[in-house]
């Protein structure tokens, strides 16, 4: 899970400017998920956050928030993608990993970001995301 989340920085870069846009450009909410809720979608809505200038204690926090939140359809969907990735029947406790947050994680992803991109702001910058997109995107959210 550390390597998975220490991947995130790297593996969406390219895609942040895209999901901005379509935030900024759409009114309403926008819904932001994947298999479990807590991975790819923590890890997005703690860039969101950060962009907005919340201090990693209170990111790391909304994030943790969904420790012990259990949903029967994503572990099935999340032990059949294992499954069907590793091909091998993956214990309980293997699934019990993958289906729960912790504070680590989510700090490595912070920590791939600090090492590979000195700083979410330059992060955000070198994804494509302009200083009036984070303009627009703290006014839609917060006001």
């Amino acid at each position: 899970m550390l390597a998975l989340y220490s991947g995130f920085p790297a593996a969406l870069h390219g895609q942040l400017a895209m999901i901005m846009q379509r935030m900024l450009a759409r009114p309403g909410a926008t819904l932001i998920h994947c298999t479990a809720g807590k991975d790819r979608t923590g890890f997005l809505v703690a860039i969101l956050l950060s962009a907005l200038g919340t201090n990693r204690d209170d990111v790391l926090g909304n994030y943790l928030q969904s420790r012990g939140r259990t949903n029967p359809a994503a572990r099935a969907a999340t032990e059949h993608l294992a499954c069907a990735r590793t091909g091998l029947a993956l214990p309980d406790a293997a699934i019990d990993r993958l289906m729960s947050v912790d504070e680590a994680y989510l700090a490595a992803s912070f920590a791939a970001i600090d090492r590979e991109f000195a700083g979410i702001e330059r992060y955000l910058l070198s994804a494509g995301i302009t200083v009036a997109d984070l303009g627009a995107l703290a006014a839609r959210l917060t006001g």
